[in-house]
């Protein structure tokens, strides 16, 4: 794939951006990441912050320069590159940034809001909906985590990370930030917290 982007690169810029594009969030697909990889490889790959909004799962997050996603239900300008989950639906998911977009923008509002409507499909809609194979799913670990998310929802997670119900969970925080939700697998210096339910709101 590399020396294909190579060539490419040579040939059409545009074309090799793209490629690179697709082959970014085909990996975190592939991957089962949550909604805060891809919306910050949006913010990321663009240069402009990036916003998904769904007011059906409380979800709220924004996604700066760096990539660091934080909780924003802040207001939308309606001037920003926007694009919907779903076509024909209504825009949410953008970019902060006034003008047209260009063919990359485009694309990767494309790729951003199919890789979402996987997770939202796979760990938010719990009505029903069968366990799914996975036990080592960082996105259903984002909805355990995520207090605003409805109980049906979290209790959907849980089950996609085979925990049952009445179970007590630490959260433990690797020294490098970054999220893994294997269990002891070379985390290295940790932070652990206390067991709590569940379902307990503030587990996160």
């Amino acid at each position: 794939m590399r020396h294909v982007v190579a060539k490419l690169d040579a040939l059409d810029p545009e074309a090799g951006a793209a490629i690179r594009v697709i082959a970014r969030f085909d990996e975190l697909v592939e991957g089962h990441a949550g909604l805060g990889p891809i919306l910050s490889a949006a913010a990321i790959l663009t240069g402009s912050p990036a916003r998904l909004i769904d007011e059906r799962f409380a979800v709220a997050l924004r996604a700066d320069l760096d990539g660091r996603v934080e909780r924003d239900g802040g207001p939308i300008d309606p001037r920003w590159i926007g694009a919907p989950l779903v076509p024909g639906g209504r825009p949410a998911l953008w970019l902060e940034r006034v003008g047209r977009h260009s063919l990359i923008e485009a694309m990767v509002l494309d790729r951003v809001a199919f890789a979402a409507r996987e997770v939202l499909h796979r760990t938010r809609d719990a009505a029903g909906r069968s366990t799914g194979p996975f036990s080592d799913d960082p996105a259903a670990v984002e909805v355990l985590l995520d207090s605003p998310a409805s109980e049906n929802d979290r209790l959907h997670a849980a089950r996609l990370l085979h925990l049952p119900e009445g179970a007590d969970l630490r959260a433990v925080a690797s020294a490098d930030g970054a999220a893994r939700t294997r269990r002891w697998d070379g985390l290295g210096r940790t932070g652990i917290g206390p067991a709590v339910p569940l379902l307990r709101p503030d587990l996160a």
